[in-house]
């Protein structure tokens, strides 16, 4: 019997994957080898598929808020497997596939991850263009389009979930000025009940000056914050003397 001492491979061992790369002879490779071999003379075995829905699956669950750890302790599967997977791999074990899809149910079935590792996630898939797991009507269908009309184009709609951490304060200028709709949303409603300095404070804006935060404002037609009341003007000479009459008399 090969013993790992003995064994070609000097890096993997007692795997068929071991056996078929890295000329491991050990006893556990060698059966792993044969029982896979044996399933696939007695036909197809799907025991690697097309990683196209994993892919999509992976990418959902970032868009949905999740991070590669969160991922990858939700589904019993590898870091770096979930990172193989959002940069576009090939082909997946089935089972793997089954676990990952498994994961995904439950993960969207609970409330959307919160904290800086969610926001940076999503802004991670925002930035990538990583479609929901709504979006897609067959996930494992290569040529397969995502439904867009349910989701708004990253083009021209604000993510409710950034600005709303952009507002709170869990988010600075630099963090949110890659999409700009998220910038001119969060700008119109912090404008509501904020002046230009108070923004600029707010979200950290480079400089920190006013005049960068009313420029921006203006440019985008955002209006300013409304004054909560109008000035009294003071009473011209004539008024004063006519009271002071009234208060003689």
């Amino acid at each position: 019997m090969t013993t790992k001492t003995t064994c070609r491979s000097t890096t993997h061992h007692g795997t068929y994957w071991a056996y078929d790369k890295y000329g491991c002879r050990c006893l556990d490779a060698a059966v792993d080898a044969s029982r896979i071999r044996q399933i696939r003379r007695n036909g197809p075995t799907g025991l690697i598929r097309s990683a196209t829905g994993a892919v999509r699956t992976a990418r959902g669950l970032v868009a949905y808020g999740c991070t590669v750890k969160h991922i990858a302790n939700a589904s019993g599967l590898s870091d770096r497997l979930i990172a193989q997977l959002l940069a576009g791999k090939d082909t997946i074990r089935s089972i793997k596939d089954r676990q990952l899809r498994v994961a995904a149910e439950r993960l969207i079935a609970s409330p959307p991850p919160t904290g800086s590792g969610a926001t940076r996630a999503r802004l991670t898939a925002q930035r990538h263009g990583w479609m929901p797991l709504l979006a897609w009507d067959n996930i494992d269908d290569p040529d397969e389009q995502p439904i867009t009309d349910a989701e708004p184009s990253d083009d021209d709609a604000y993510d409710p979930i950034i600005v709303g951490f952009a507002i709170d304060g869990r988010l600075t200028h630099a963090q949110i000025a890659g999409h700009k709709p998220d910038l001119i949303e969060t700008v119109r409603r912090l404008a509501a009940t904020k002046d230009d300095h108070e923004i600029a404070l707010h979200l950290r804006w480079p400089g920190g000056t006013t005049d960068a935060v009313g420029q921006f404002r203006r440019r985008e037609g955002i209006p300013a914050k409304p004054r909560t009341g109008l000035a009294v003007p003071y009473p011209s000479t004539r008024t004063r003397r006519a009271r002071r009459a009234r208060q003689a008399a």
